[in-house]
């Protein structure tokens, strides 16, 4: 496995409500945007973890990694199109 990239400025807090769990999510925008303008243009998404610490803080108990996981790049076919499947078209016949 890779190194874990952790991304600036995006910090996770779990609280627990009596609603439930809550994961907040806190941004740095100037911090978190100076991230952003970083990474490659190329990219259309970034893929963010929230991971829970194995040994929480007393400030964190989760925190965020970048998930480089890319889809594979669709397969470009070289075979010739079929364009009727030798379907007779009453259209485009006399």
């Amino acid at each position: 496995m890779s190194d874990k990239k952790f991304p600036k400025g995006i910090y996770p807090k779990v609280v627990n409500t009596s609603m439930g769990t809550i994961t907040k999510i806190s941004i740095k925008k100037k911090e978190f945007i100076d991230y952003l303008n970083s990474l490659d243009e190329k990219e259309l998404y970034l893929n963010l973890d929230i991971i829970k610490r194995p040994v929480p803080t007393e400030k964190s108990t989760h925190y965020i990694v970048v998930d480089e996981w890319k889809p594979k790049p669709k397969e470009v076919s070289t075979k010739p199109l079929e364009i009727n499947n030798g379907v007779k078209d009453d259209l485009f016949t006399n």
